[in-house]
């Protein structure tokens, strides 16, 4: 059995574009915020809790093509990286069963 795994390269895509967006975004805050500590440390914060706390949310939800249920995560908690499925063991990017 073939399964499609388009959607979880496009999510992965995107996730692995907003963690190494962090670098840019670091350099381009501090820029902006000159000296004041407290300002660079509220836009860093904004741009974890508002761009990567939920792109990481999305990514880990991706369902699983063998069982539908989310690749990363179970009762909301995972790890991003896993080599396979937390709930049926499917091998990420296997093309056949």
């Amino acid at each position: 059995m073939n399964y499609d795994w388009s959607e979880y390269r496009k999510r992965r895509s995107l996730f692995i574009l907003v963690m190494f967006s962090f670098i840019p975004v670091l350099i381009f805050i501090d820029s902006i915020s000159k000296e004041n500590v407290s300002l660079f440390c509220f836009l860093i914060f904004i741009w974890v809790f508002v761009i990567f706390f939920p792109t990481s949310w999305y990514f880990g939800k991706t369902p699983c093509p063998r069982c539908s249920k989310a690749i990363y995560l179970r009762s909301g908690f995972g790890f991003l990286f896993s080599p396979k499925c937390v709930n049926c063991d499917l091998k990420i990017n296997k093309e056949n069963n």
